[in-house]
């Protein structure tokens, strides 16, 4: 849900600390389907003590999909807390429901818990959400700086991780995706840290709004536009904005 009206945030803390490698896993891709063998790295363990955050991301955590996710510009994923109470509605009872076959589906963990680092992030993080971060953002998290370069797309692995199909749509309409971080300054990262923005050098594009300029069907091509020729975004997300502005689609503006 977009609220334009909410304040930016300031501050925020780290509520957990989650990492993990590529696993092979099996599972249907809804709970009445078929088993089949899939490898991802996004069910990933609470890391307990503090663990070491470098320019491609947390000590012990990988990626599968280089393409989408990891590298220097998308080394830690964060997620809003808040986030979890809504989803708690409906993605609870589901894996309640579901637990038998949600179990099935890793040999060492158990992919029916659901709690924070349900979503595939690497930090859980209170007082910060898309509507409230801006892409540029520095924060220092613990003793390393993260830089915010863009949001978190809807995830089809997200949905084969949790066997609901359904979920995709509902993270796209909500924005409740995440966002990626580059590391500017290396440091160790703990549960119960303090998240301080250290610099916010503009304040038009949050997270929200560039997720929503990004996936909805319907979307402004001179906002695309302004936002691909800004020298400060990325090499990966002008590319994405470049294609976006080729999209023959309805748009407005």
């Amino acid at each position: 849900m977009r609220n334009a009206n909410l304040p930016l945030a300031q501050l925020g803390q780290v509520r957990a600390v989650f990492a993990g490698p590529i696993r092979t896993l099996h599972s249907p891709r809804h709970p009445a389907g078929v088993p089949s063998t899939w490898k991802s790295a996004i069910l990933k363990s609470r890391v307990p003590d503090a663990v070491h955050v470098s320019a491609l991301g947390l000590r012990g955590d990988n990626q599968k999909e280089k393409k989408h996710h990891g590298g220097p510009t998308k080394a830690v994923l964060l997620y809003a807390a808040v986030h979890y109470g809504r989803w708690g509605l409906s993605l609870q009872p589901h894996a309640t429901a579901h637990a038998d076959v949600l179990r099935a589906m890793s040999k060492d963990v158990d992919a029916s818990h659901y709690d924070f680092g349900a979503f595939g992030e690497n930090l859980t993080v209170d007082g910060l959400m898309e509507q409230t971060v801006c892409l540029g953002d520095k924060w220092k998290v613990g003793e390393c700086v993260l830089e915010i370069t863009e949001p978190r797309g809807p995830c089809a692995t997200l949905t084969r991780r949790w066997m609901r199909p359904e979920l995709l749509g509902e993270v796209k309409a909500t924005a409740a995706a995440g966002w990626y971080n580059a590391v500017c300054v290396e440091g160790a990262v703990r549960d119960g840290d303090r998240v301080t923005l250290v610099e916010r050098t503009q304040t038009k594009w949050t997270v929200e709004r560039v997720f929503h300029l990004l996936e909805d069907s319907v979307f402004s091509r001179p906002d695309v536009e302004l936002l691909h020729e800004a020298p400060w975004i990325h090499d990966s997300l002008r590319a994405h904005l470049a294609r976006r502005l080729r999209t023959p689609v309805s748009s407005t503006g």
